[in-house]
């Protein structure tokens, strides 16, 4: 999976960037606490555990 992509179904939740440092991006939900960062270019794939992670942090099901 595409660090687009990541970003994408984060967004249709609810989730929204909060800042930026170069290539990696901290996002918010306002519904919950805590944030998620994803890192990479837009077109680099996400690690499995990476996106295992990310899953947990924002609470998404497979």
């Amino acid at each position: 999976m595409k660090v687009k992509e990541v970003l994408e179904l984060l967004k249709k939740r609810g989730w929204y960037i909060s800042r930026t440092r170069g290539s990696h991006r901290q996002l918010k939900n306002d519904r919950m606490t805590g944030t998620v960062t994803l890192a990479g270019a837009m077109n680099s794939d996400v690690r499995p555990k990476t996106l295992s992670r990310i899953r947990q942090q924002a609470h998404l099901s497979k």
